[in-house]
């Protein structure tokens, strides 16, 4: 009785097919799930304490898609996501709104960027589209990375790839929380649109193999692991040459082949690789030891440049002041000389013309005191002229 209760109060959310409407190829629309289907099946099971959100889709809106998910978030009630069969596109987005997210083998488990089909118009029509794609596109990119844990980059590159993720990889990685065996055969019905979706996924998965293979005329940069026991091949996803040191994000090779995941150490930093592509690049404890004290030694010549400056600056300050001081002495002991100078010729007027009424000169008596006081005078005149 209790565990039938307790199956009583767990609702159940289906979600089959499309995730919301559209025309296909031919103009034909498409009819998928929406929003008012989820509310209607949730206000149909009031009762429920929780809900069992089950999903069999290969994508869809990517507005719907995020509308189901946010309503599912508020309801405030504990939500778990089951998917079997195929969980693509915008049914990633929806999964991940589960405390639990559970896969029943088997299952096609493929996140991807957005993209769109018949795109008509001029060059700023295209652009609009293009500039909201890519909107959408980093919109994804943050659900998966705040569900996962993984950097940013390193989710652009999974989704880049276009690429069905296994199951025991989307564990480890987060995206699913456990694994299931089904108890029952699935068919899956392949409509035109389907395998339209397949054969384009399939052009942009062979072009990445190009890539990897090296079919195309893309430079890589090869580097070997610091061991010498590897060497591997790596390039931008986006089909681009690649310049500089390895970035997350980046397509990690070894002889034509995926990388294996796991941590390659080289010179000078390490990195991470998961599904063929680099999600960390991290620099070893000796290039940041190195790094560290190139720093301190640029701080350090910095500092003692500026403390020279400053002493060059103080000495040719003092070297001025002291050039001014000795242009002022010079300037004293030049009009000191000229003072004594017209003293001498002051004495000599008086002593040649002077003539006492006993008719005797006023200094007959007090020559020799006059002598030496113009010996005296003319000594202190060389002296003050020398300096």
């Amino acid at each position: 009785m209790d565990k039938l209760f307790l199956t009583m109060i767990q609702g159940v959310i289906n979600i089959n097919g499309y995730i919301g409407s559209f025309p296909d190829e031919n103009g034909v629309e498409m009819v998928g799930v929406e929003l008012i289907d989820i509310v209607g099946q949730v206000q149909a099971q009031p009762l429920a304490e929780s809900f069992l959100v089950k999903i069999n889709s290969k994508g869809g809106v990517c507005s719907t898609g995020y509308d189901i998910y946010h309503y599912l978030k508020t309801l405030g009630k504990p939500i778990h996501t089951e998917a079997t069969g195929s969980c693509c596109s915008m049914a990633t987005i929806i999964m991940m709104a589960g405390e639990t997210r559970v896969a029943i083998e088997p299952l096609d488990f493929l996140p991807h960027n957005p993209w769109t089909d018949g795109v008509k118009g001029d060059a700023d029509q295209i652009l609009m589209v293009a500039e909201e794609m890519r909107v959408q596109e980093d919109k994804m990119i943050g659900f998966y990375s705040d569900a996962t844990g993984i950097s940013k980059e390193g989710i652009d590159a999974i989704m880049k790839l276009d690429k069905a993720i296994p199951l025991e990889k989307a564990v480890e990685l987060k995206f699913l929380t456990a694994i299931k065996k089904s108890l029952m055969p699935l068919a899956v019905l392949k409509t035109k649109t389907d395998m339209t979706i397949l054969k384009d996924l399939g052009k942009k998965l062979d072009s990445i193999m190009n890539l990897v293979k090296g079919l195309s005329p893309v430079k890589a940069l090869s580097i070997t692991t610091s061991d010498g026991s590897k060497t591997i091949e790596i390039s931008n996803a986006d089909g681009t040459d690649i310049t500089g040191d390895p970035m997350p994000g980046n397509l990690v090779m070894i002889e034509g082949a995926p990388a294996p995941d796991g941590v390659y150490v080289f010179d000078g930093y390490s990195i991470e690789v998961l599904m063929g592509v680099i999600t960390l690049v991290t620099p070893t404890e000796a290039a940041t030891e190195a790094a560290r004290l190139a720093l301190e030694a640029e701080e350090k010549a910095k500092a003692e440049a500026a403390t020279k400056a400053l002493a060059d600056s103080a000495l040719l300050a003092e070297n001025e002041a002291l050039k001014k001081e000795n242009q002022e002495l010079k300037a004293d002991t030049e009009a000191l000389a000229v003072k004594f100078d017209s003293m001498e010729k002051a004495l000599s007027v008086i002593k040649s013309t002077y003539v006492a009424p006993e008719g005797h000169t006023a200094f007959a008596r007090t020559k020799e005191v006059t002598e030496d006081l113009i010996a005296e005078s003319r000594k202190r005149k060389e002296k003050y002229t020398k300096k």
